[in-house]
């Protein structure tokens, strides 16, 4: 969300607004908790920070308060906390950046401006393409937070209108772009390929989309009959997802993935398969072995985009079920040290859980050609 050129520029100077004090402090704690050598660093500064944002609010009245630079700030406070805290403590901050960005209306960036004139000035297009994905980065991480325990979002979709992210490299070098609005994207699934934050942005939304409908729909209606509006939305909604998951997927030694946030989005692709497939199965509709083998190819997948954090070879990857399993922990145990989701994550796959995995058979190819395919699992769930 932060034009790497724009705040080397503000973070250089001497005197800064209290709302650039305080984003610097919180991309300080960030590079503390990245670096092996300055971890003794990440809480005296994340304690600076937060101090430093809550005093924001004795000046409430005024734009420090609600700025784009405060929103930021706590974004990256959540973002630590969710890594180093606990979860309850990491929503209720992601609620003091939800409610700053709805006071600055984010999400009608483009209503607000004039699309063409901010077009024509690549400086103006790249403040507003920061202010759109200050406004994603949250949008998504409302989404992942409540999609797990089912609670209602903070950032809602009706009144929604700014623009998907352009790609990284048109917003680092100042080149206005002209992108989609969601809903556009989501009918052209399957036709191009967007870049790859706003991929994660159109796959979140086709997953918690499907946790709406599902919960709102009347039990009676939940059968798998052609005919049913759950069949026939979920089937819709699952058809955006493969064509997009065709879209992204690529050999997992292929150097696009070198890319952090297209494996990411390959990731999250696959999971999205399994999460659709999770919900089959909460409705109790009879799942056969073949329908079985999508959401497992999946997750096979999502262990071998795995394997480059844990910088293991990423030329061949063993059939054995109990192999991948291996493989899959010692990523984990790399990311462990900096991340508390990943020791979860670890304790769950060396507890008796992971023994339905290994107890499939191997599978042989690819199976995302079949005509018979179903829907999902959560990812957080799988792990």
């Amino acid at each position: 969300m932060l034009h790497q050129a724009r705040y080397f520029c503000w973070s250089q100077k001497s005197n800064k607004p209290d709302p650039h004090v305080c984003l610097q402090l919180a991309m300080w704690t960030m590079a503390a908790a990245g670096s092996a050598h300055l971890q003794h660093m990440r809480e005296s500064l994340y304690k600076r920070a937060r101090t430093k944002l809550e005093a924001l609010d004795n000046d409430i009245e005024t734009a420090n308060a609600a700025s784009l630079q405060a929103a930021q700030a706590w974004l990256l406070v959540t973002h630590y906390e969710f890594r180093y805290m606990g979860y309850r403590r990491a929503w209720l901050t992601a609620g003091r950046a939800f409610r700053i960005i709805q006071l600055a209306k984010l999400h009608e960036v483009d209503r607000l401006n004039d699309v063409e004139v901010t077009l024509s000035l690549p400086d103006l297009w790249t403040e507003a393409e920061e202010k759109r994905r200050t406004y994603w980065l949250a949008y998504c991480l409302d989404r992942f937070l409540n999609i797990t325990y089912e609670w209602s979002l903070s950032l809602n979709e009706e009144a929604l209108y700014t623009y998907l992210p352009a790609s990284e490299a048109d917003f680092q070098h100042g080149r206005p772009a002209v992108t989609t609005l969601l809903y556009d994207a989501m009918e052209e699934s399957g036709t191009k390929m967007l870049p790859t934050f706003a991929e994660t942005i159109v796959l979140t939304t086709l997953c918690w989309h499907s946790v709406t409908f599902h919960r709102v729909t009347p039990d009676t209606d939940t059968s798998p009959n052609p005919s049913s509006v759950f069949w026939k939305r979920h089937s819709r909604l699952y058809q955006m997802v493969q064509q997009r998951l065709m879209l992204l997927s690529l050999p997992a030694s292929a150097p696009e993935l070198h890319d952090p946030m297209r494996l990411f989005t390959n990731m999250l692709a696959n999971s999205a398969v399994i999460w659709f497939h999770n919900i089959i199965e909460a409705v109790q509709i009879d799942i056969n072995e073949q329908m079985l083998l999508v959401p497992l190819y999946s997750a096979y997948e999502i262990v071998t985009l795995a394997k480059p954090l844990s910088h293991s070879d990423c030329g061949s990857v063993s059939e054995d079920n109990q192999k991948r399993l291996e493989e899959l922990k010692k990523a984990l145990r790399v990311l462990q040290g900096g991340n508390n989701l990943a020791t979860k994550y670890l304790e769950l796959l060396e507890s008796d859980g992971s023994q339905k995995l290994c107890n499939v058979s191997p599978l042989g190819g690819s199976i995302l050609d079949e005509t018979e395919q179903p829907f999902f699992l959560d990812i957080l769930n799988f792990f």
